[in-house]
Protein backbone atom coordinates (compact mmCIF):
# COMPACT_ATOMS: atom_id res chain seq x y z
CA UNK A 1 0.00 0.00 0.00
CA UNK A 2 1.70 3.74 -0.85
CA UNK A 3 2.47 5.25 2.42
CA UNK A 4 0.88 9.25 2.19
CA UNK A 5 3.32 11.60 3.15
CA UNK A 6 0.79 13.70 5.12
CA UNK A 7 0.30 10.81 7.45
CA UNK A 8 3.95 10.65 8.30
CA UNK A 9 3.49 14.56 8.72
CA UNK A 10 0.83 14.30 11.35
CA UNK A 11 2.75 11.81 13.68
CA UNK A 12 6.42 13.87 13.51
CA UNK A 13 7.19 18.01 13.06
CA UNK A 14 10.38 18.10 12.13
CA UNK A 15 10.99 17.06 8.10
CA UNK A 16 14.14 14.93 7.73
CA UNK A 17 15.32 14.57 3.84
CA UNK A 18 18.15 11.50 3.35
CA UNK A 19 20.34 12.04 0.67
CA UNK A 20 21.11 8.73 -1.38
CA UNK A 21 23.43 9.36 -4.20
CA UNK A 22 23.67 5.41 -6.21
CA UNK A 23 25.44 4.40 -9.38
CA UNK A 24 24.76 0.65 -10.17
CA UNK A 25 23.48 -0.14 -6.70
CA UNK A 26 21.13 -3.08 -7.88
CA UNK A 27 22.36 -5.60 -5.49
CA UNK A 28 22.44 -2.96 -2.11
CA UNK A 29 19.91 -0.22 -2.60
CA UNK A 30 16.79 -2.20 -2.06
CA UNK A 31 18.42 -2.70 1.41
CA UNK A 32 19.34 0.91 1.82
CA UNK A 33 15.59 1.75 0.67
CA UNK A 34 13.85 -0.31 3.19
CA UNK A 35 16.28 0.66 6.11
CA UNK A 36 14.88 4.03 5.60
CA UNK A 37 11.12 2.92 5.28
CA UNK A 38 11.29 1.10 8.01
CA UNK A 39 12.52 3.72 10.53
CA UNK A 40 10.38 4.49 13.77
CA UNK A 41 10.54 8.21 12.60
CA UNK A 42 8.14 8.51 9.89
CA UNK A 43 8.70 12.21 8.82
CA UNK A 44 11.51 12.46 6.17
CA UNK A 45 11.75 12.26 2.26
CA UNK A 46 14.33 10.17 0.55
CA UNK A 47 15.60 11.72 -2.43
CA UNK A 48 17.71 9.45 -5.12
CA UNK A 49 20.30 10.86 -7.37
CA UNK A 50 20.54 8.14 -9.63
CA UNK A 51 24.41 8.45 -11.31
CA UNK A 52 23.34 7.59 -15.14
CA UNK A 53 23.70 3.80 -13.57
CA UNK A 54 23.68 1.30 -16.21
CA UNK A 55 22.19 -1.66 -14.38
CA UNK A 56 18.53 -2.48 -12.96
CA UNK A 57 18.98 0.51 -10.20
CA UNK A 58 16.14 2.46 -12.37
CA UNK A 59 13.43 -0.20 -12.03
CA UNK A 60 14.48 -0.67 -8.63
CA UNK A 61 13.92 2.87 -7.44
CA UNK A 62 11.15 3.60 -9.79
CA UNK A 63 9.02 0.40 -7.84
CA UNK A 64 10.11 1.67 -4.11
CA UNK A 65 9.10 5.06 -5.29
CA UNK A 66 5.18 3.94 -6.59
CA UNK A 67 5.18 2.23 -3.10
CA UNK A 68 6.03 5.19 -0.99
CA UNK A 69 5.38 8.93 -2.06
CA UNK A 70 8.35 10.03 0.64
CA UNK A 71 10.56 8.41 -2.09
CA UNK A 72 12.09 10.93 -4.79
CA UNK A 73 14.08 9.50 -7.98
CA UNK A 74 16.20 11.60 -10.09
CA UNK A 75 17.86 10.25 -13.14
CA UNK A 76 21.22 12.05 -14.23
CA UNK A 77 21.63 11.86 -18.02
CA UNK A 78 25.45 11.66 -17.57
CA UNK A 79 27.72 10.34 -14.80
CA UNK A 80 28.57 13.49 -12.92
CA UNK A 81 31.19 11.19 -10.40
CA UNK A 82 30.51 10.71 -7.12
CA UNK A 83 31.06 13.85 -5.61
CA UNK A 84 28.79 15.89 -7.73
CA UNK A 85 26.15 13.52 -7.09
CA UNK A 86 26.56 13.56 -3.41
CA UNK A 87 26.53 16.88 -3.58
CA UNK A 88 23.54 17.19 -6.34
CA UNK A 89 21.11 15.19 -3.33
CA UNK A 90 22.17 18.01 -0.71
CA UNK A 91 21.29 20.93 -2.99
CA UNK A 92 17.65 19.39 -3.56
CA UNK A 93 17.22 18.81 0.58
CA UNK A 94 14.52 21.54 2.05
CA UNK A 95 13.87 19.48 5.20
CA UNK A 96 14.73 20.92 8.55
CA UNK A 97 17.47 18.07 8.77
CA UNK A 98 19.70 16.59 6.17
CA UNK A 99 21.83 13.38 6.01
CA UNK A 100 23.57 11.35 3.28
CA UNK A 101 23.24 7.42 2.88
CA UNK A 102 25.57 5.37 0.86
CA UNK A 103 23.56 2.90 -1.60
CA UNK A 104 25.37 0.53 0.00
CA UNK A 105 24.79 0.96 3.77
CA UNK A 106 22.01 0.54 5.78
CA UNK A 107 20.60 2.11 8.98
CA UNK A 108 19.17 0.69 12.40
CA UNK A 109 15.35 1.25 12.52
CA UNK A 110 15.26 4.07 15.09
CA UNK A 111 18.60 5.84 13.78
CA UNK A 112 16.63 9.01 12.44
CA UNK A 113 14.29 9.21 15.73
CA UNK A 114 17.02 9.32 18.27
CA UNK A 115 18.90 11.54 16.26
CA UNK A 116 16.23 14.05 15.44
CA UNK A 117 15.54 13.83 19.55
CA UNK A 118 18.68 15.01 20.16
CA UNK A 119 18.86 17.86 17.94
CA UNK A 120 15.79 18.76 18.82
CA UNK A 121 16.38 18.88 22.49
CA UNK A 122 20.17 20.25 22.12
CA UNK A 123 20.66 23.42 19.76
CA UNK A 124 24.40 23.66 20.26
CA UNK A 125 24.73 20.09 18.72
CA UNK A 126 25.44 20.32 14.70
CA UNK A 127 25.47 16.99 14.07
CA UNK A 128 24.38 13.84 15.81
CA UNK A 129 25.34 10.13 14.56
CA UNK A 130 24.78 6.07 15.33
CA UNK A 131 27.85 4.21 15.83
CA UNK A 132 29.32 2.71 12.38
CA UNK A 133 29.78 -1.20 12.25
CA UNK A 134 31.86 -2.09 8.75
CA UNK A 135 30.58 -5.24 7.01
CA UNK A 136 32.51 -7.45 4.76
CA UNK A 137 31.00 -10.30 2.66
CA UNK A 138 27.82 -10.10 5.20
CA UNK A 139 30.42 -9.98 8.42
CA UNK A 140 30.73 -7.43 10.88
CA UNK A 141 34.50 -6.13 10.28
CA UNK A 142 35.21 -4.06 13.37
CA UNK A 143 33.63 -0.66 14.62
CA UNK A 144 34.66 3.22 13.83
CA UNK A 145 35.72 5.53 15.80
CA UNK A 146 33.35 6.92 18.36
CA UNK A 147 32.89 10.81 17.70
CA UNK A 148 32.03 12.65 21.27
CA UNK A 149 33.11 16.27 20.80
CA UNK A 150 31.52 17.77 23.14
CA UNK A 151 34.22 20.89 23.96
CA UNK A 152 32.62 24.54 24.33
CA UNK A 153 35.69 25.59 22.20
CA UNK A 154 34.56 25.29 18.77
CA UNK A 155 39.08 25.24 17.48
CA UNK A 156 39.35 22.52 20.37
CA UNK A 157 35.96 20.16 18.58
CA UNK A 158 37.64 20.46 14.74
CA UNK A 159 41.45 19.74 16.65
CA UNK A 160 40.05 16.84 17.75
CA UNK A 161 38.11 15.67 15.09
CA UNK A 162 41.15 15.71 12.86
CA UNK A 163 42.93 13.93 15.49
CA UNK A 164 40.66 10.84 15.44
CA UNK A 165 38.93 10.74 12.21
CA UNK A 166 39.51 7.31 9.95
CA UNK A 167 36.67 6.29 8.12
CA UNK A 168 34.84 9.30 8.81
CA UNK A 169 31.35 7.36 9.19
CA UNK A 170 30.05 10.35 11.09
CA UNK A 171 29.74 11.67 7.77
CA UNK A 172 26.51 9.51 7.80
CA UNK A 173 25.13 11.27 11.03
CA UNK A 174 22.30 13.62 10.81
CA UNK A 175 22.80 17.59 10.31
CA UNK A 176 20.97 20.83 10.31
CA UNK A 177 19.96 21.67 7.12
CA UNK A 178 20.90 25.21 7.05
CA UNK A 179 24.20 25.11 8.13
CA UNK A 180 24.84 22.35 5.26
CA UNK A 181 23.27 25.29 2.96
CA UNK A 182 25.77 26.42 0.06
CA UNK A 183 28.29 23.75 1.60
CA UNK A 184 29.71 21.83 -1.18
CA UNK A 185 31.55 18.48 -1.24
CA UNK A 186 35.24 19.03 -2.70
CA UNK A 187 36.55 16.08 -5.28
CA UNK A 188 39.59 15.78 -3.18
CA UNK A 189 40.81 12.44 -1.13
CA UNK A 190 39.24 13.78 1.99
CA UNK A 191 36.33 15.77 1.00
CA UNK A 192 34.10 14.40 3.34
CA UNK A 193 36.22 15.41 6.34
CA UNK A 194 36.05 18.80 5.39
CA UNK A 195 32.27 18.39 5.79
CA UNK A 196 32.68 16.97 9.34
CA UNK A 197 35.15 19.28 10.56
CA UNK A 198 33.56 22.51 9.41
CA UNK A 199 30.47 21.15 11.25
CA UNK A 200 32.27 20.42 14.28
CA UNK A 201 33.22 24.27 14.20
CA UNK A 202 29.20 24.83 14.31
CA UNK A 203 28.72 23.06 17.09
CA UNK A 204 28.73 19.36 18.84
CA UNK A 205 29.30 16.42 17.32
CA UNK A 206 27.66 13.19 19.14
CA UNK A 207 27.46 10.13 18.92
CA UNK A 208 24.25 8.02 20.22
CA UNK A 209 25.90 4.25 21.01
CA UNK A 210 21.85 2.92 20.67
CA UNK A 211 21.91 3.15 17.06
CA UNK A 212 24.33 2.19 14.04
CA UNK A 213 25.31 2.95 10.46
CA UNK A 214 25.61 -0.08 8.75
CA UNK A 215 28.58 -0.06 6.37
CA UNK A 216 29.58 -2.41 3.41
CA UNK A 217 33.16 -2.40 2.94
CA UNK A 218 34.23 -3.03 -0.57
CA UNK A 219 34.28 -1.21 -4.10
CA UNK A 220 36.18 1.47 -4.22
CA UNK A 221 37.11 2.02 -0.73
CA UNK A 222 39.30 -0.90 -1.08
CA UNK A 223 42.43 1.15 -1.21
CA UNK A 224 43.11 4.58 -1.79
CA UNK A 225 44.33 3.87 -5.18
CA UNK A 226 40.52 2.22 -6.38
CA UNK A 227 39.34 6.09 -4.43
CA UNK A 228 41.39 8.57 -6.57
CA UNK A 229 40.13 6.31 -9.53
CA UNK A 230 36.59 6.71 -8.46
CA UNK A 231 36.81 10.80 -7.99
CA UNK A 232 38.59 11.11 -10.83
CA UNK A 233 41.52 12.44 -9.38
CA UNK A 234 45.39 12.52 -9.64
CA UNK A 235 47.74 9.72 -8.63
CA UNK A 236 49.65 12.27 -6.17
CA UNK A 237 46.33 11.92 -4.33
CA UNK A 238 46.44 8.01 -4.07
CA UNK A 239 50.13 8.11 -3.01
CA UNK A 240 49.92 10.63 -0.64
CA UNK A 241 46.29 10.85 0.52
CA UNK A 242 46.87 11.84 3.87
CA UNK A 243 49.41 14.49 2.60
CA UNK A 244 46.31 16.05 0.44
CA UNK A 245 43.96 15.48 3.06
CA UNK A 246 46.43 17.59 5.68
CA UNK A 247 47.21 20.86 3.06
CA UNK A 248 43.24 20.81 2.34
CA UNK A 249 42.74 20.74 5.73
CA UNK A 250 44.84 23.67 6.18
CA UNK A 251 43.48 25.50 3.21
CA UNK A 252 39.89 25.50 4.08
CA UNK A 253 40.47 26.70 7.68
CA UNK A 254 43.48 28.68 6.82
CA UNK A 255 41.42 31.18 4.28
CA UNK A 256 39.06 29.47 1.84
CA UNK A 257 36.16 28.75 4.12
CA UNK A 258 34.02 31.65 5.07
CA UNK A 259 32.66 28.77 7.99
CA UNK A 260 36.29 29.26 10.43
CA UNK A 261 34.80 33.08 11.85
CA UNK A 262 38.46 33.60 13.40
CA UNK A 263 41.21 36.40 12.85
CA UNK A 264 43.79 35.42 10.41
CA UNK A 265 46.21 34.60 13.16
CA UNK A 266 43.80 31.94 15.17
CA UNK A 267 42.56 30.66 11.30
CA UNK A 268 46.68 29.61 10.82
CA UNK A 269 47.13 28.57 14.16
CA UNK A 270 44.53 26.23 14.25
CA UNK A 271 44.60 25.15 10.34
CA UNK A 272 48.37 24.61 11.40
CA UNK A 273 47.57 22.40 14.03
CA UNK A 274 44.99 19.95 12.52
CA UNK A 275 47.18 19.47 9.85
CA UNK A 276 49.91 18.39 11.89
CA UNK A 277 47.38 15.89 13.93
CA UNK A 278 46.65 14.48 10.18
CA UNK A 279 49.80 13.75 9.43
CA UNK A 280 51.20 12.39 12.80
CA UNK A 281 47.72 10.36 13.18
CA UNK A 282 48.52 8.72 9.56
CA UNK A 283 52.77 8.27 10.54
CA UNK A 284 53.47 11.14 7.26
CA UNK A 285 56.16 13.51 9.02
CA UNK A 286 57.30 16.48 6.26
CA UNK A 287 60.61 13.90 6.47
CA UNK A 288 58.54 11.29 5.52
CA UNK A 289 56.93 13.01 2.62
CA UNK A 290 60.01 14.73 1.06
CA UNK A 291 61.50 11.11 0.98
CA UNK A 292 58.49 9.45 -0.74
CA UNK A 293 58.03 12.15 -3.36
CA UNK A 294 61.97 11.62 -4.16
CA UNK A 295 61.30 8.34 -4.54
CA UNK A 296 57.80 9.13 -6.61
CA UNK A 297 59.96 11.10 -8.86
CA UNK A 298 62.74 8.65 -9.53
CA UNK A 299 60.28 5.56 -10.25
CA UNK A 300 58.22 8.22 -12.70
CA UNK A 301 61.74 9.31 -14.47
CA UNK A 302 62.96 5.62 -14.74
CA UNK A 303 59.64 4.49 -16.43
CA UNK A 304 59.94 7.58 -18.87
CA UNK A 305 63.33 6.58 -19.82
CA UNK A 306 62.89 2.92 -20.13
CA UNK A 307 59.95 3.88 -22.25
CA UNK A 308 61.76 6.09 -23.97
CA UNK A 309 64.43 3.66 -25.10
CA UNK A 310 62.15 0.54 -26.37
Amino acid sequence: MKHRLAEAQSSNTSLVDIGLPVFNGEGQIERALYSILNQTYRNFRVLISDNASTDNTRDICERICAEDERVSYRRQSVNLGPTANFNAVLDLAQGDYFMWLGHDDWLSERYIEVCVEKLNKRPDVSLACGESVYYRDGDESHRGVVMQLQQESPQERVAAYYSLVAENGTFYGLMRREQLANRKIRNIMGGDWLVVASMAFLGKIVTLPSISVNRGLGGSTVSYSKVAKTLGVSKFQAVFPHAVTAFSAFREIAWRDPTYSLNRTDRVRLAWKCQRNIRLRNDSSLFDLFLRSQRLVRHSIKKRLIGSAT
